[in-house]
């Protein structure tokens, strides 16, 4: 297998910010930074990125609150131990398989397992909790973390401040100036 050199790298990025870039497309920023590739190049390098699996899939990122989920909660749930296949029979129930549930894993800490998850509001998501706690009964303790501000997220590689906090900011420096 070939390895991922800058050029794959710089392809990578342009479709992280566009995935439906066409391969023209692709090539003409390339150019644009100093990277000599054709249409015929960029549509290559990507079909071996898929076929090397650094590609995974390609897919649109949406907003939320749009959605009208604007309740994203970080849920550490502490399992009573047991064996592994009825472990994954529970993880594979319908509560988890809740588009709002964005990701799940199991983690080593107090707590076995941690879920990040976006609801619409804190009512509908104790109605699905309620839900959760009566299909698993090997749930000991559940710490919910509500999530206040978000600076960065898996697609966006640049910290973001809040708008409210750069105001302050710029206030305090024109308040020292």
């Amino acid at each position: 297998m070939r390895e991922v050199d800058e050029t794959d790298i710089a392809i990578l990025q342009l479709l992280r910010e566009n995935s439906r870039s066409t391969y023209q497309e692709l090539s003409t920023k390339l150019a644009q930074f100093g990277v000599e590739i054709s249409t015929v190049g960029a549509l290559k390098r990507v079909q071996r990125l898929k076929e090397q699996g650094v590609i995974k899939h390609f897919t649109i990122k949406t907003d939320p609150e749009k959605l009208g989920l604007t309740t994203p909660i970080l849920i550490l749930i502490r399992l009573h131990p047991k064996p592994i296949k009825e472990f994954v029979k529970d993880i594979q129930c319908p509560e988890l398989q809740d588009p709002r549930v964005l990701a799940l894993h199991t983690v080593a800490h107090q707590y076995n397992v941690a879920l990040f998850g976006i609801w619409e509001s804190k009512e509908e998501y104790g109605k699905w909790k309620t839900r959760l706690l009566t299909r698993l009964d090997s749930v000991l303790e559940t710490n919910e973390l509500f999530v206040l501000d978000s600076y960065k997220e898996e697609d966006d590689p640049n910290i973001r401040i809040p708008a409210h906090i750069e105001q302050e900011i710029d206030q305090a420096r024109r308040s020292k100036s």
